[in-house]
């Protein structure tokens, strides 16, 4: 059975606790990468290898969602169809016309005219969040009725600084994890390989839907 995941997609810190879901003290960001990427993509498994490579040296300091679009991502006769409501308009949002590329918490870094970054230069840009220190903390708790489908979503959120927004925005997503469809690739060492067979490929982290809209 495939697994789904639920996912915060904030721009801040994250934090889940046994007696409370968020912690009211001064705490670092995380980092949220949306990767732009496709079935047809050769370049995105080594875009794909260097998020794990995150997750791995910073555990439960990344969270990383895939976005499928362009022409790239068509199905044929062996793929699911890993394309969401949301990815394409996400796509034109950041202006990412190719992949693979990914913003960084949605952030315009100095430099930069446009939120999507190339995967050269996702590091220099992950690095600089990862230093920062977050206003508001989000906490999270999501329980799934599996007879009736239906996923019970609370999020607590506290405040340790002062904001110049006048609005907030949060984004819940829904992602789907452990998808085996086809996947492109042009590299052939890269690190941390998610092909099982020849061609078929394990997908991790795929957007689904946005619960809370756009």
């Amino acid at each position: 059975m495939k697994k789904l995941l639920m996912c915060i997609a904030s721009f801040y810190a994250l934090y889940t606790y046994l007696q409370e879901l968020v912690s009211t003290t001064i705490t670092p960001k995380n980092v949220l990468i949306e990767e732009f990427t496709a079935i047809g993509c050769g370049n995105c498994p080594t875009g794909h290898s260097n998020v794990k490579g995150l997750e791995i040296e910073y555990p439960n300091r990344i969270v990383s969602i895939r976005l499928h679009h362009g022409g790239l991502v068509t199905p044929n006769g062996q793929s699911a169809d890993l394309r969401s409501d949301f990815s394409s308009s996400l796509a034109s949002q950041a202006q990412a016309v190719d992949q693979p590329l990914a913003t960084i918490n949605r952030h315009l870094f100095d430099g930069y005219n446009k939120l999507a970054l190339s995967l050269s230069n996702w590091q220099n840009s992950y690095q600089l969040i990862l230093n920062q220190n977050s206003i508001v903390n989000l906490g999270a708790i999501a329980v799934l009725d599996t007879n009736s489908r239906i996923v019970v979503i609370t999020v607590e959120i506290y405040y340790t600084g002062t904001q110049s927004a006048s609005t907030n925005q949060l984004n819940i997503a829904l992602l789907q994890n452990n998808i085996i469809a086809p996947q492109s690739n042009y590299n052939q060492n890269i690190e941390h390989n998610f092909f099982i067979g020849t061609g078929m490929y394990e997908h991790m982290h795929v957007l689904r839907h946005l619960i809370t809209g756009q």
